[in-house]
């Protein structure tokens, strides 16, 4: 990785982003630009829709003009001095590691700015915080987040906590698409920059026809049935699919196992059984990898 883009916003997750990539940016000799964006028009806007609301003797025309003048030009430069004090902050934070470091601050809606700045700036990879400074309870990844990993074809690397590489373990999941084997051959990188352990996991679901085959037991009429005789269908999907799926993932684990050898780097596998999702979640929660 050689452009390392990092959004900022001084909240906890950020302030991990910003550690992970000093770590990066030191191992493979990136320049990083830490950027914020800050909302000025949006808080603009929303003082204009409180304007109804204001007591009698503030919505005289020429006074309303005045008051929006005003709160127009503290909000652009109390938001643009907050933005440049996250930014100041995070930047020393790099040039004391030795990295190479540029700030960037802009006027816009946080996620369209992130995404439109690492398209225009050619970086390589986001290095994001899952969460913001509007952390919510309920929820694993924050919106600016979800919408910046959705909205854009660049790596994306999402922090949830602090990030110890050296020494850690990576854990791939596996799926024959090209991505996948793209984020393969990245962690291998990874594993031997920061001397990391590799696994790679594949998931197949040998149930998902046998529950088609048993909702469609009490739908089908007989005239159906005739032209979809459901005991040879499922001779047929046991002795080919289900089988021919269980082969085909761990052919996915066997190729992944060949590139750790090309790169000298052991690589563990396991075959998993269940919707994809769900049991790598359960696995990620027994082996907490980094």
């Amino acid at each position: 990785y050689e452009k390392i883009l990092v959004p900022v916003d001084n909240s906890a997750f950020s302030q991990h982003a910003v550690s992970a990539a000093v770590s990066l940016g030191k191992a493979f000799r990136s320049s990083v630009t830490c950027f914020h964006a800050y909302a000025a028009r949006l808080h603009e806007r929303s003082f204009m829709k409180l304007e109804p609301a204001l007591p009698q003797e503030y919505r005289d025309v020429a006074k309303m003009a005045e008051q929006r003048e005003y709160h127009g030009a503290l909000i652009e430069k109390g938001l643009r001095a907050i933005s440049d004090s996250y930014l100041q902050k995070a930047e020393e934070k790099f040039h004391a590691a030795g990295v190479r470091c540029c700030v960037k601050s802009v006027e816009g809606k946080n996620f369209q700015a992130i995404v439109k700045e690492a398209e225009s700036g050619d970086h390589d990879l986001i290095i994001l915080g899952a969460h913001g400074l509007g952390k919510v309870k309920s929820g694993l990844l924050g919106s600016v987040c979800q919408r910046v990993v959705r909205h854009t074809d660049k790596d994306a690397l999402v922090i949830k906590g602090p990030l110890e590489l050296t020494g850690g373990e990576l854990l791939v999941a596996m799926d024959g698409s090209l991505q996948s084997f793209a984020g393969l051959s990245k962690a291998l990188e990874l594993a031997h920059t920061f001397d990391m352990k590799v696994g790679a996991l594949s998931v197949y679901d040998p149930q998902f026809h046998y529950r088609v085959f048993n909702s469609l037991v009490e739908v089908l009429s007989q005239e159906a049935r005739s032209i979809f005789p459901m005991e040879h269908q499922e001779r047929l999907h046991t002795a080919v699919i289900d089988q021919g799926l269980k082969r085909v993932a761990q052919g996915y684990l066997e190729e992944a196992k060949k590139a750790g050898a090309q790169r000298g780097i052991p690589v563990d596998t396991w075959l998993l059984e269940g919707k994809p999702f769900d049991a790598i979640l359960d696995f990620l929660k027994e082996r907490r990898p980094s």
